[in-house]
């Protein structure tokens, strides 16, 4: 496996640089950076296959120590979590109580990041060449008087730069160097209230016709299609890869609990399945992962073991696809 990915990594660069570099048009410019980018998706997806089957072979050897050993509860612990990572792939939102699994979690956590990290820092250099390699072909084009393709490439060049996918991974590119973890926090007294109620949010992308409404958080207005009272929705993002919306609570505040409310239409459900939920302190960090939906329902409440200090709560996909929630309610307290 490993040294595939190698050979899928060496063989993307080269053909990136070959394809530029015949490139006579648009269309031949678009075919090559697509296939590089569908690389560059390839490899991250098998390097993070690898690690889930590192991570279960861990957990099968721990499993027969723990066995071996005559430990009941232990073994319990383990096959509970053998089960669990089956159905999630993913890290759960608290680590296990045992040392042993904590010990693997953690491991894969950084493992995780490493290959997240370098997914992202490969997407934000072949946005780089290829705009490069556009700005390039622009210039031709108004020099040979044909400046319908000119405004052509120049509008590719923007929608590079404002997809949620480039988006994405150059911001994660850049929390590398600002680490703003958030930060467990005792439990203050009192029941947890609404402190999203004057929030603000920005979407990955915007669908045509369907701009960001503040509905989704102040649950005052209307919400989009009002004509249809079986649906309705705040914002709707185009089908893109990291589709996600972040919201600001202003300042950083401890966060208990989420509710985040699917599209109206249950015939729409369908989009939010697997959207997950970070915190962070920092507009640019990548975010602790808190919470991923299993399926695709009407109401999501996250209740976090203890609350969390942030500021910024993205909600959104790792996969592609498009996104379109009704409402988003945050309680917690105002520090």
């Amino acid at each position: 496996m490993k040294r595939m990915t190698q050979s899928i990594a060496a063989a993307s660069a080269m053909l990136i640089i070959a394809g530029i570099a015949s490139a006579e048009d648009l269309k031949t410019f678009k075919a090559t950076f697509d296939k590089e980018m569908e690389v560059i998706i390839l490899t991250h997806g098998m390097r993070m296959t690898e690690l889930a089957q590192q991570y279960t072979v861990s957990l099968d050897a721990v499993l027969a120590n723990v066995k071996k050993a005559g430990d009941l509860d232990k073994t319990t612990a383990v096959m509970n979590e053998i089960e669990r990572f089956r159905k999630e792939q993913a890290m759960p939102v608290s680590p296990s109580a045992l040392p042993d699994i904590q010990h693997l979690q953690a491991a894969y956590n950084k493992k995780a990041i490493m290959h997240e990290t370098e997914e992202a820092r490969s997407i934000v250099l072949l946005a780089a060449r290829y705009d490069k390699a556009l700005e390039g072909l622009q210039r031709r084009l108004v020099v040979s008087d044909k400046l319908d393709q000119a405004r052509a490439v120049q509008n590719e060049r923007k929608q590079v730069k404002t997809s949620a996918h480039y988006l994405t991974a150059k911001e994660m590119v850049a929390s590398t160097s600002k680490p703003t973890p958030v930060q467990s926090k005792p439990k203050p007294k009192g029941d947890p209230s609404w402190i999203s109620r004057e929030a603000t949010y920005t979407v990955s992308s915007v669908f045509e016709g369907f701009k960001p409404l503040p509905s989704l958080l102040s649950y005052e207005g209307a919400l989009h299609l009002p004509e249809k009272s079986w649906d309705g929705f705040a914002f709707h993002t185009k089908g893109e890869r990291g589709t996600h919306i972040r919201i600001d609570l202003g300042k950083p505040m401890l966060v208990q609990r989420i509710e985040v409310w699917n599209r109206l239409n249950q015939n729409n459900w369908y989009a939010a399945e697997g959207i997950g939920v970070w915190l962070s302190i920092g507009k640019t960090a990548i975010g602790k992962p808190i919470w991923k939906a299993r399926e695709a329902k009407r109401l999501y409440t996250i209740e976090l073991p203890e609350p969390l200090r942030a500021r910024y709560i993205k909600i959104g996909h790792e996969k592609t696809g498009s996104l379109h929630l009704a409402h988003v309610k945050v309680f917690g307290w105002s520090e």
